[in-house]
């Protein structure tokens, strides 16, 4: 959850709380444009579950540009030809009774184009998804065909993002756009243990994008990235119930609508599942395809999907369980109009949705965010799961895994 404030909260909650924006564009402008903000954007947010990547979409920022600051033509203006591919971040927040603001980033996208109206002297500013360069991009230059030997899967995450998003050296400068800290900490988890990953960067004609590649590799430790509330790109571990609750959703506190519905589409009850054989290829695991048996019944075979792991067969066989557990029955979604105290939840947030009147108590993840300030609203899409007693994930001495323990 973004870190607000207890006073940014209390504030959020009060009837006609003022929310305010702040807009920076990053280099090469490298420009806060928050005193030319025509009024706080809606911004929309969304995670697909099982890929788990971040999707802002289309975001579109109106600024005055009276004194055509924001004119391409303009030699001593903001832009001027300079800002194709600019990350942009926007913050959202409100105004505290001192005076004095407090904000969070909401977003952080790619500048895809500037609009200009000279008739009304009001420049927009297209923005676009920021992991739009990982999905378009594919695979070229010095990393394809690079082969890592013993490496952890978020380091090879770290170059693949690193060198398209910064100096285009393989594991270097990636600091200016990720959280040292947090990718840090997660390749140092990541320890082998009787496993090695043979991986090679596929060329550029086998048409993988740089984001296939990246999922890929976060996939053989269960993790996922997202854009944190620093405005920097960040690694997370997933799995329901390690992280405890970050928000009651209450119909009786902050909920003016909440619907459910259960999409039987998303069903599947039988998995084939594949490792790396060392060679490039792969092989089928011992136990696939991993089925479930009440779902066969209930619904008939649905074998949709193939689960792709690089390590060993307990680990790809444990990673497609969990995508059993989670698919096997249609999922439960709920979709809710909050109040504004909720627009600091982020993607994959763990929550508590309760309904006292008809029963209903359930977590459910956080995939879709849409803040609305002009209209005070916040939309949530949250789909409900069942927590399990432990993670698959194990420590090299076989403990469970928790935060003091080195985990492969």
């Amino acid at each position: 959850m973004l870190a607000l404030g207890t006073a940014g909260l209390q504030a959020l909650r009060q009837r006609g709380a003022r929310i305010v924006a702040e807009v920076s564009v990053g280099s090469p402008v490298s420009k806060d444009l928050t005193h030319l903000l025509v009024e706080p954007p809606s911004v929309r947010t969304s995670v697909r579950p099982l890929q788990r990547t971040p999707n802002s979409g289309n975001v579109s920022i109106q600024c005055y540009n009276h004194n055509n600051l924001l004119s391409e033509w303009k030699a001593s203006g903001y832009l001027n030809n300079r800002w194709q591919g600019a990350r942009v971040t926007l913050k959202l927040g409100v105004l505290l009774p001192t005076g004095q603001t407090a904000t969070v980033t909401n977003a952080v996208m790619d500048l895809d184009d500037v609009m200009l109206d000279f008739s009304n002297h009001v420049a927009t500013l297209i923005c676009v998804d920021a992991f739009g360069r990982l999905r378009r991009n594919t695979i070229n230059g010095a990393l394809a065909g690079v082969t890592y030997t013993t490496e952890s899967p978020t380091k090879i995450a770290a170059d693949l993002i690193g060198y398209l998003y910064t100096v285009g050296v393989p594991g270097a400068g990636y600091g200016s756009i990720m959280d040292p800290v947090s990718w840090q900490a997660y390749i140092s988890l990541e320890r082998v243990s009787g496993q090695t990953i043979d991986y090679t960067v596929p060329a550029e004609e086998d048409a993988t994008s740089w984001m296939q590649a990246i999922e890929l590799m976060l996939a053989q430790t269960n993790s996922g990235i997202r854009w944190n509330s620093a405005g920097l790109l960040e690694v997370y571990r997933f799995y329901p119930g390690t992280g405890g609750s970050q928000m009651v959703l209450d119909t009786a506190l902050n909920l003016s609508r909440l619907t459910t519905s259960k999409p039987g589409g998303d069903i599947e009850n039988s998995l084939t599942v594949k490792r790396g054989d060392g060679a490039g290829g792969y092989v089928e695991t011992a136990a696939s395809p991993l089925e479930d048996a009440t779902s066969i019944t209930n619904h008939g075979h649905i074998g949709k999907g193939v689960v792709y792991d690089y390590l060993a067969d307990l680990f790809a066989d444990n990673m497609a369980q969990e995508r059993l557990d989670q698919k096997a029955e249609a999922p439960r979604i709920f979709e809710m109009d909050a109040t504004l105290e909720t627009m600091v939840l982020e993607l994959w947030d763990q929550v508590t949705v309760i309904d006292t009147p008809a029963g209903l108590s359930e977590h459910a993840l956080i995939f879709d965010k849409a803040v609305t300030p002009g209209r005070g609203t916040v939309r949530l899409k949250a789909y409900a799961f069942t927590e399990l007693a432990e993670p698959w994930l194990f420590t090299e001495n076989s403990q469970t895994y928790d935060s003091a323990q080195l985990v492969w």
